[in-house]
């Protein structure tokens, strides 16, 4: 069953007589702050029928039409669950959860933020109300359970199988009637629990086909998809019809951008990567289909200097200019501040010229920034603040419904175990 097709069984069996009609969404969130203020991009960009009513680290909680939940998830990079909410209690969720027509088939229950013990209930009291719709055959799948860091044992950060297996073997499965992912989280903001029932999860194959199966990929130097795409979306706005990678290498934020459908200009001082994005460019628009009204052009040229290259029209810049070497280990506190200095140089270089090309007030400019865990296990990174606003940028933090919940700068990877980070800061032209 392709997703499309998912997507239309799931609004089938929710059976809405008024699918206009404003509903509370459940979206779970991969990249924390990153996913969020994606959201809220999109939302704006799309001009979407659709509102952030409340958020924290792992959901945000989303009034909306079906159409347009569906639209707003189909096009995020950096949220991989979305769930229609059935209610703020157990029997609430009981009462709309929507049952299969067939006594067999998979089911489970993933938890965020919750309490064991409103876990375990919701889990108990699930089976009973399939045992006594004479659905006792259906097999529940164990999700992998995580303990929040802060109250260990008491507090479920997160209970959920793997997102590709809750599409492959419950939304989708053999392309029968689907099965069910119950969410329970234990409220947002410390409010209400909220109940939830999955629609759909990202197409996490999908996303690893446009990196694997290009002609040139390289794990170790260039973006995920995925996170490309989320940044993509933050850095477009509803007047957006360009994006400039000024350091575009393999071209990963250009294909996506593409997807996007806008038009797309990549920079890179390495002829080698030019010839490699183009090729990517090629595969990705034979693959998709991509619109041959979209404008795309890739050149080698120093990004230090880009005012002085002959571009047309920008509306937004997307990219990654550096990515510091791995390390066997953590390098020492020394070494850490003096390479860190090094990167810091040219990022500010670069914002002068970033900002000058812009095409108008409003437009922005998303820049993912290596963060390096010294030996000490301090986190190194650099402030960009000051050298932005002396080159006429503000930073972004999106629409009023974000007031104080995104940081200046934005983490979206925190494995401890690894020495090179990626944190994500965005600026817009005032």
């Amino acid at each position: 069953m392709t997703p499309i097709h998912s997507e239309i069984t799931n609004l089938r069996r929710l059976d809405v007589e008024n699918p206009g009609t404003d509903h509370e969404f459940l979206f779970i969130l991969a990249f924390g702050q990153v996913s969020l203020l994606e959201i809220d991009s999109v939302i704006e960009s799309m001009k979407l029928e659709a509102s952030i009513e409340e958020a924290d680290s792992s959901c945000v909680l989303i009034k909306s039409d079906f159409k347009s939940a569906s639209t707003l998830f189909s096009r995020l990079g950096g949220s991989y669950k979305y769930a229609r909410v059935t209610g703020h209690s157990i029997s609430d969720a009981l009462d709309k959860i929507l049952l299969p027509f067939r006594p067999k088939f998979n089911w489970t229950v993933s938890a965020y933020e919750c309490q064991r013990d409103l876990y375990v209930e919701t889990h108990q009291c699930l089976h009973e109300l399939l045992k006594m719709k004479g659905l006792g055959k259906a097999k529940f799948l164990e999700p992998k359970i995580r303990s929040s860091t802060e109250q260990k044992g008491n507090l479920l950060g997160a209970a959920e199988l793997k997102a590709t297996d809750v599409r492959e073997k419950i939304l989708l499965e053999d392309g029968n009637d689907l099965g069910i992912d119950l969410i329970v989280h234990g409220g947002i903001n410390q409010r209400q629990p909220i109940f939830a029932q999955t629609i759909d999860t990202f197409d996490s194959i999908e996303f690893e086909h446009r990196d694997v199966d290009r002609p040139f990929q390289n794990p170790t130097k260039t973006l995920a998809p995925r996170t490309a795409r989320a940044i993509v979306n933050i850095a477009l706005t509803v007047e957006s019809q360009s994006l400039l990678d000024p350091f575009c290498g393999l071209g990963t934020i250009l294909q996506e951008a593409l997807l996007c459908n806008v038009s797309i200009i990549g920079v890179d001082k390495n002829q080698d990567y030019v010839e490699k994005a183009k090729a990517n460019l090629e595969w990705l628009i034979s693959k998709y289909k991509v619109s041959q009204q979209l404008r795309k052009n890739v050149f080698a040229f120093d990004a230090r200097r880009i005012s002085h290259a002959r571009l047309p029209r920008i509306d937004a810049i997307a990219s990654e200019p550096i990515l510091l070497p791995i390390f066997k280990q953590n390098p020492n506190v020394s070494e850490s501040i003096a390479l860190i200095d090094k990167v810091r140089s040219t990022y500010e270089k670069c914002l002068d010229e970033f900002s000058s090309i812009l095409s108008k007030p409003g437009s922005r400019i998303a820049l993912v920034s290596p963060v390096l865990i010294d030996s000490s296990g301090k986190r190194r990174s650099f402030d960009l603040k000051d050298v932005a606003e002396h080159a006429g940028l503000k930073p972004y933090k999106g629409g009023k419904k974000l007031a104080n919940r995104v940081s200046d700068h934005l983490s979206f990877e925190v494995q401890k175990k690894r020495t090179i980070q990626r944190s994500l800061v965005v600026f817009y032209l005032s």
